[in-house]
């Protein structure tokens, strides 16, 4: 089957899936011979709720993921890049990743969310784990899903972290569950409570806490920390402001103990008396 639009001819290669208001196919541009994802939306209260949002998407020169949106007879086509790579969960899954290896994968998720300008709606669905490719470079990308899509222009910051932090604790599930990674446990925190202003103030932050997860000792990530390893943590915490008084402390006792020492030493003798007589017994 051939789809034609103003722009470009695309041959179906396949249906990927089918839903009673879009269907999605596998698609090749005849003229560069690219792979698409094309979605095509059949339910026109769907399309009259959304078509001005994704074309205004269409217009964003640095989505380029998104190549293209077109009126096809009463139905409205979404063209996307076609992924490249694993599926994230298939990758995870199916071979030992490191913590270094996975602390790249999310850099590189977040760098293409930047990259492509994309608006919050696409973010939160492109941070599902079901929706990443990774490639073996670590490179990802997406396979685009328009779900919701009617609701498009309600996302926000907010929705975009909350999906990232289930991403987060999906893919540093062993870790968290070992409490072996506190400045991730303090981040995904701020992920629920805070509001950042937008995705560079997201990753700055989440580079700050990969920085910090990759200079943690080999032995501190393997070793589960207990209620007591918590507990001297804190303790390790609360105390370190109180280093330099209680050093201070020290060495002022010490200064008074060396004073009162060599006062000590320098004082006369006592007089000594001799005894000459212990009881009845004369000592000569």
């Amino acid at each position: 089957m051939i789809v034609r639009t103003s722009r470009n001819t695309y041959l179906i290669i396949g249906y990927i899936g089918r839903e009673p208001r879009r269907e999605i196919s596998l698609c090749e541009n005849e003229e560069d011979h690219k792979r698409y994802l094309m979605v095509r939306l059949t339910d026109p209260a769907l399309i009259r709720d959304c078509v001005g949002f994704f074309y205004e998407q269409a217009e964003n020169r640095a989505f380029t993921d998104f190549a293209e949106c077109a009126v096809d007879g009463e139905t409205l086509l979404l063209v996307f890049a076609y992924p490249q790579g694993e599926e994230l969960q298939k990758k995870l899954s199916g071979e030992y990743t490191g913590l270094p290896e996975r602390l790249a994968i999310v850099k590189n998720i977040l760098e293409r969310i930047i990259l492509q300008g994309m608006p919050c709606y696409f973010a939160c669905r492109c941070l599902k784990k079901e929706a990443i490719r990774v490639k073996r470079s670590l490179d990802v990308s997406f396979f685009y899903d328009t779900a919701g899509a009617e609701r498009g222009k309600d996302f926000g910051m907010k929705e975009v972290q909350e999906v990232f932090a289930g991403l987060l604790a999906w893919i540093f599930e062993e870790e968290l569950r070992k409490k072996t990674v506190s400045p991730l446990e303090e981040f995904l925190e701020e992920l629920t409570q805070s509001l950042f202003e937008d995705y560079m103030e997201l990753y700055r932050r989440f580079e700050e806490v990969r920085e910090q997860l990759l200079a943690l000792p080999p032995e501190e990530l393997a070793m589960p920390k207990t209620w007591i390893f918590r507990f001297w943590d804190r303790l390790k915490k609360i105390f370190k402001p109180l280093k330099k008084l209680i050093a201070l402390v020290l060495l002022i006792a010490a200064l008074v103990y060396m004073i009162w020492t060599i006062r000590t030493a320098s004082e006369p003798a006592a007089s000594m008396q001799l005894m000459n007589q212990i009881g009845t017994l004369n000592i000569l």
